[in-house]
């Protein structure tokens, strides 16, 4: 029987390892949420701690410079997992990647619990946000960035008979985000150090609405069928739902009063427009991303550097049943 069968098979020690994991994680999440680079630094001493598990048996955490308190979790899981690897006779050398594998389940378990806490906690108190909703925070966020980056720069050299619409899109861009972050997922909040651009849950229906729109044509029926026209179809598909606008609208009337009489429809359009060509834009390309490394994988590949994405889309849509293996 397999050293895993057996951990799964006994009562011990893998509840008390679990537990001293968490103990560990809990303090140096508090620890570090201090800190200006709080989750870079989280991630770094949580990989410092586990690396304990790569030592030999007859070396102490010292020999890291684990000496904290918090280590003293890790050190009793590290003492409770070389005791049962002797007691089943399996050499620490070739277990210790089986621990590892371990503590990294139990992390991104525990980093998806404080996902989802803060998520569950913030439904309570604003309808508009549900379950899911931190990639729209993402692909809103990185939208606003770049506008707002695009026409700082725009207004410095613009004529004068664009400065004032540009004026204008900044501060509907403005009325996107959101300064309150109270909404914002806590593993995004985690990483902001004050300058991050979120939309306003306010918009998060939109956002999701338009995504939905995506991700109908964004899939791998989608590429089966459209093949290189993939990205032209899903656009063509967006600026055909008049609908969007609508509901675009509307949240950014509660956003800002008297919205048709302080913004021209120019403004509001050039911004909806963008905006909403941005977020296709993102989701499309994690989609692509995703394929680029489907097809690396099949290729034996490591990383996705000597595949073209276009070539391989050209060659699938020509021979659905090639050994690239989307069916699989």
């Amino acid at each position: 029987m397999s050293l895993v069968c057996k951990l799964h098979e006994a009562e011990q020690p893998l509840p008390d390892i679990i537990a001293s994991h968490q103990l560990c994680f809990s303090g140096l999440y508090k620890q570090c949420k201090k800190s200006p680079d709080s989750f870079v630094n989280f991630q770094f001493q949580w990989y410092q701690y586990c690396s304990a598990f790569l030592l030999s048996s007859q070396y102490a955490l010292s020999e890291i410079n684990l000496t904290d308190p918090d280590a003293y979790q890790i050190s009793e899981a590290r003492t409770l997992w070389l005791g049962f690897c002797e007691e089943n006779g399996s050499p620490v050398p070739e277990s210790n990647p089986i621990m590892m594998t371990i503590s990294s389940a139990i992390y991104h378990c525990l980093l998806d619990h404080v996902s989802t806490f803060q998520s569950g906690s913030l439904e309570n108190t604003n309808p508009t946000v549900q379950e899911g909703d931190d990639v729209y925070y993402r692909f809103g966020g990185a939208a606003i960035s770049d506008m707002l980056h695009l026409r700082y720069k725009q207004i410095k050299a613009c004529r004068d008979d664009q400065r004032d619409i540009l004026s204008q899109e900044i501060s509907l861009l403005h009325c996107i985000n959101s300064k309150d972050k109270t909404n914002i997922p806590q593993y995004l909040s985690y990483r902001d150090r004050g300058y991050m651009y979120f939309p306003d849950a306010a918009f998060l229906p939109f956002i999701r609405e338009l995504d939905t729109l995506v991700t109908e044509i964004v899939n791998l029926d989608g590429l089966k069928q459209e093949g290189e026209n993939l990205i032209k179809v899903a656009h063509d598909k967006v600026k055909s739902q008049e609908k969007l606008v609508h509901v675009f609208r509307e949240a950014l009337a509660t956003r800002s009063l008297n919205v048709e009489a302080t913004y021209s429809d120019e403004a509001i359009q050039n911004v909806y427009s963008t905006f909403t060509r941005k977020i296709c834009n993102t989701r499309i390309q994690e989609f692509l991303s995703a394929t680029k490394q489907h097809f690396a994988t099949k290729k034996g590949l490591a990383s996705t550097v000597d595949v073209n994405l276009r070539t391989t889309l050209l060659a699938y849509h020509a021979k659905l049943e090639s050994n690239l293996g989307l069916n699989d």
